[in-house]
């Protein structure tokens, strides 16, 4: 459990960053992603590596390949795309309240500044654009439900 947070990292990083969509066309080296997404070689084959490590990509000779699946669930444009969800669930708001979770506790309410119930946050405005992954299995079985 203490570690968590540091596959979701990854997630985060290589959603924003557009690697799953690179690798999307098929096997290819750090180097090669590095390049695609302008970034450093070893940062890119670092994070490569540690994409592989929680199972988010595979990596055989040099070349990184997305194991089965992940093409539906983490390119751009996939049936299944889960990616927006990263900009909700593993968000900046959700990381910073996070941090202050002993302390809220202790108040018994939010102690940032700018929060849910804050006018104008923010947080539902990118909850409203990319929570359609989640939404839309429910509203399939509501839909089916209502005919």
């Amino acid at each position: 459990m203490m570690q968590a947070y540091k596959t979701t990292s990854l997630l985060r990083t290589g959603v924003s960053m557009g690697v799953f969509d690179a690798l999307a066309g098929g096997p290819a080296t750090a180097e090669a992603v590095a390049d695609r997404l302008g970034c450093a070689p070893r940062g890119m084959r670092i994070l490569l590596n540690a994409l592989a490590a929680v199972g988010l990509t595979e990596e055989r000779d040099g070349r990184y390949t997305l194991p089965p699946g992940a093409d539906d669930l983490l390119v751009a444009g996939g049936p299944g795309y889960l990616g927006d969800m990263v900009k909700v669930m593993s968000s900046d708001w959700e990381w910073d309240a996070l941090k202050r979770l002993d302390d809220a506790v202790r108040r018994g309410g939010t102690v940032l500044e700018v929060h849910a119930e804050t006018p104008g946050y923010q947080y539902w405005e990118d909850f409203a654009a990319y929570a359609v992954a989640v939404a839309r299995p429910t509203a399939g079985v509501v839909a089916d439900a209502l005919k």
